[in-house]
């Protein structure tokens, strides 16, 4: 766990906990949505875009769960 959600105040540690799940997402899909277009061995890539559509749903559904993503219900 990160030392910014140790010092949050328990009224914000959920919010702050998913806002900073979702940007760990974000760049765990963005590494394997990478590698599956430009990686340079063929094994690795296709794990890679295999990988990709169940980042994406994990994506979608974890900014759902941000305090903008509630706003937008």
């Amino acid at each position: 766990m990160s030392s910014c959600c140790k010092k949050a105040p328990k009224s914000a540690f959920d919010n702050l906990y998913l806002t900073q799940s979702a940007k760990v997402q974000q760049a765990a899909w963005a590494i394997h949505k990478g590698y599956a277009q430009d990686g340079t061995d063929p094994a690795l890539q296709q794990i890679a875009g295999t990988a990709v559509p169940v980042l994406e749903n994990e994506l979608t559904t974890g900014k759902s769960l941000t305090p903008s993503g509630l706003a937008g219900r």
